[in-house]
C-alpha cells in the first residue's frame, strides 16, 4: 500500500478536492468477493469495453423545504462505456434556460498493469455558491460577492423569500442562508444553492445470458480535516450490512471490540465543536428566551479533553 510522506490537503490557498474511487467487487464461485480485474474478465471472456455504467446525482436541498419537485437538481451521465470525463450537471425546471449547477464529473478509469483493477473516479464540485435572480442573468459576475452565478430562476420558484412553515423540514430549522425577520421568528431565504450532491453510481456486466449488475453511494459537502481520527463508520461494518443485511445474527463484541466502539463514538464526538454547539447552537433555537440563555448540558460535559480522558480509562 502506497503510503505518501505528507498530506496535502489545500494547494494554493484553496482546498484540494477529496477524488475517491469506487471499485468494483465480484462475487468468486466460492462465495468471497474479491475485486474486478482484467484477468478476471478475460477468464470470464469479457473485456474492460463490456462494462456499462451509469451515474446519477442529485441536490434535494431546496426542494426538501419548498417541496416543488420542479426545486429537484438532478444529473444523469446516461449509459457510457469509455474513459472519457462525464460532468455531472445538475439540471432543475426552475432554473434560468441554458443554467446549470455543476455538481463534479465522473470518470471510468483505464485500468493497467499497475492498477488493472475497475474502478470509477468521482471528482466534487469546485464548491462555489450559486444563486437566484428575478431577472434572466446575464454574462458578468454578479453583484452578490458570495455567489459565482445566478441559476435560478425566482419568479419561477419560491425559494428566494421562502420562509419554512416547521413541517417536514429539519431539527433544527433555519440552517439555510437567509436574513431574520425584523420583530419575527421568520427566516428568510436568500436563494443560495450549494453544489454540494449525493449520488449513485451503476455498473452492469452482460457474461453469456446473464447481466451482472453491482452499484456504490458517493456523496460531497463541506471539508472537514481530521487526519488524526478514526472514521465515524467503518467500511466493514457497511459492506456487512449490505451483504448480510441489519437483521443479521453477530457473536456479542468482546471487550477489545467495545473499546474500539467507545473510541469511535468519541472521535465522532471530538468532530463537533460541542462547546460552541452548547453555548450558541443549540440553545439559541430554543422558543423560551430565558432558556436560550442557557446551555444545554453542564460545560464540563461537553469539554473535548474530558472526553478523551473518560475515553483512554475505557
Amino acid at each position: 500500500m502506497f503510503v505518501p510522506e505528507r498530506l496535502r490537503f489545500t494547494e494554493n490557498g484553496l482546498v484540494r478536492p477529496v477524488a475517491p474511487f469506487l471499485e468494483v467487487w465480484a462475487l468468486s464461485d466460492a462465495g468471497e468477493l474479491e475485486p474486478l480485474t482484467c484477468e478476471l474478465l478475460r477468464a470470464r471472456g469479457a473485456s474492460t469495453t463490456d462494462l456499462r455504467w451509469n451515474v446519477q446525482a442529485g441536490n434535494l436541498k431546496v426542494y426538501r423545504r419548498t417541496h416543488d419537485p420542479d426545486d429537484k437538481v438532478l444529473a444523469d451521465t446516461h449509459v457510457f462505456s469509455d474513459h472519457r470525463r462525464r460532468p455531472l450537471e445538475g439540471n432543475s425546471k426552475n432554473f434560468w434556460p441554458g443554467r446549470t449547477l455543476p455538481l463534479g464529473h465522473v470518470q471510468y478509469i483505464q485500468p493497467n498493469a499497475a492498477h488493472p483493477e475497475i474502478r470509477l473516479r468521482f471528482t466534487p464540485a469546485a464548491g462555489h455558491v450559486y444563486g437566484s435572480s428575478k431577472t434572466p442573468p446575464g454574462r458578468a459576475r454578479p453583484n452578490d460577492p458570495n455567489i459565482v452565478a445566478a441559476v435560478y430562476d425566482a419568479k419561477r420558484g419560491s425559494w428566494l423569500g421562502h420562509i419554512d412553515e416547521g413541517a417536514g423540514t429539519t431539527e433544527p430549522g433555519n440552517i439555510y442562508a437567509g436574513r431574520d425577520k425584523p420583530n419575527s421568528n421568520e427566516h428568510v431565504s436568500v436563494g443560495y444553492l450549494d453544489d454540494g450532491c449525493d449520488g449513485i453510481a451503476r455498473v452492469h456486466l452482460t457474461v453469456g445470458d446473464r447481466t451482472l449488475t453491482a452499484r456504490g453511494r458517493f456523496g460531497a459537502g463541506p471539508p472537514a480535516y481530521a487526519p488524526d481520527s478514526a472514521p465515524c463508520a467503518r467500511s466493514p461494518t457497511s459492506s456487512n450490512r449490505h451483504c448480510l443485511g441489519r437483521t443479521s445474527t453477530a457473536p456479542t463484541p468482546r471487550q477489545s471490540l467495545w473499546r474500539k466502539i467507545v473510541r469511535r463514538a468519541f472521535e465522532t464526538v471530538r468532530l463537533l465543536n460541542t462547546a460552541v454547539m452548547n453555548a450558541r447552537g443549540m440553545p439559541n433555537h430554543d422558543t423560551d428566551y430565558r432558556r436560550r440563555l442557557e446551555p444545554i448540558m453542564a460545560p464540563s460535559l461537553v469539554d473535548d479533553r474530558a472526553l478523551e480522558h473518560c475515553t483512554k480509562a475505557c
